[in-house]
């Protein structure tokens, strides 16, 4: 029987780094032939509506909403997979059940100002974690982060994880950490369930660092979670270190829907032919990756993932794909951090550049086990 997918996504198509992800599953499901719907369980607003909401008065929904070059089904209940052959979750925290004890609620008071925290967890437990039952799809986790330390509060997310196991057919965290780290929770037999993923954004293909684009004298950066001491002073710094002028990608996580696609293919060219890229953002930092560009990332020192945001999967990302040396953490006092962070750009990045195939080699190959695995599981 021929696969068909519904791909459940995030609910923050705002943000560049998820529109990415998102765009991968298009490119992903469309040049491997096989037929697909995107749902997402908080689609894009109507204009005006998170201002009404407080005064009591909804616009409502549409059934499907586009932003940029996608379209979405609103995934509101379990009714609406039965006619799919298989059910994907796609990227971000969604089947994490953090994500269910924290950032969903969140999320669903955008859209429901009277939810309460008991009934959010309720909606994300059925729409996410199956506690109503298994649907007959074949149910994939595709490239989620399970880094959380689960014995802390585990009364809260025994049940789910064991939903989790029981439900999904096949779990492929992002990272190796996540894998780990979900196989020592499971209670069910986890060796053949839960096997090696990538963020699905690596999936997207497009022109690579190999192609006939032109270098020019620029870097591009965007910073938004980290701690970095005098960011007007280092960007001056770095400019002159590098004799690169900053390109600044301002929008990045505050996209439009109107014109998202455009601004992200500008953004693209601008990665592309950039000499590098420096940023604390998770999935900016991907993008650089998958299109074969230097990037440096930045983040706060962690030793753990605590919530959606922390800087622990940043440092996992760059220590699986064996660029440890690229990521620094930042030291948040002072301008001997910017000093330190100036010294080690500029020692890092010749030897980054003459070496970028090696350098990514293991990305390349992790990548294509990645996709062969993932349309292994669709089509057989």
């Amino acid at each position: 029987m021929k696969p068909r997918a519904a791909i459940i996504c995030a609910s923050n198509p705002g943000n560049a780094g998820m529109y990415s992800v998102d765009l991968a599953a298009v490119d992903f499901m469309t040049r491997n032939s096989i037929d697909f719907d995107l749902f997402t369980s908080h689609a894009p607003s109507r204009r005006g509506r998170y201002r009404l909401l407080p005064l009591g008065i909804d616009i409502g929904h549409q059934p499907r909403e586009t932003f940029g070059n996608l379209i979405f089904k609103r995934f509101s209940k379990m009714s609406q997979l039965s006619r799919y052959s298989h059910v994907l979750y796609w990227g971000d925290f969604t089947p994490n059940p953090v994500y269910g004890q924290e950032d969903f609620h969140r999320v669903q008071r955008r859209y429901d100002v009277r939810s309460s925290g008991e009934q959010s967890l309720d909606r994300w437990a059925r729409l996410f974690n199956f506690s109503g039952g298994k649907t007959v799809s074949k149910i994939i986790a595709v490239g989620n982060n399970f880094q959380h330390d689960y014995s802390v509060d585990s009364d809260l997310y025994q049940k789910y994880l064991q939903n989790l196991g029981s439900n999904f057919d096949l779990i492929m965290p992002r990272d190796l950490f996540s894998v780990a780290n979900l196989k020592s929770v499971l209670t069910v037999p986890s060796d053949s369930k839960v096997r090696p993923g990538l963020d699905p954004a690596f999936l997207l293909r497009g022109a690579s660092g190999d192609d006939d684009t032109r270098k020019e004298p620029i870097f591009c950066y965007r910073f938004a979670r980290s701690k970095i001491p005098s960011s007007e002073r280092f960007l001056s710094e770095l400019e002159k270190a590098t004799g690169c002028r900053g390109v600044h990608l301002s929008q990045w996580d505050k996209f439009a829907p109107s014109g998202a696609d455009s601004l992200f293919s500008q953004y693209i060219s601008d990665i592309r032919r950039s000499r590098f890229v420096v940023t604390d953002l998770y999935h900016l930092a991907i993008n650089a990756m998958r299109l074969g560009v230097p990037v440096f990332g930045l983040g706060n020192p962690a030793e753990s993932q605590r919530g959606s945001l922390g800087d622990f999967k940043k440092k996992i990302l760059f220590k699986m794909l064996n660029l440890e040396r690229f990521y620094i953490e930042v030291d948040p006092g002072g301008s001997q951090g910017v000093d330190g962070l100036i010294e080690h750009i500029g020692r890092e990045l010749p030897l980054y550049e003459q070496n970028l195939p090696d350098i990514y080699s293991r990305k390349n190959r992790l990548v294509q086990a990645f996709e062969d695995d993932l349309l292994s599981a669709l089509v057989h």
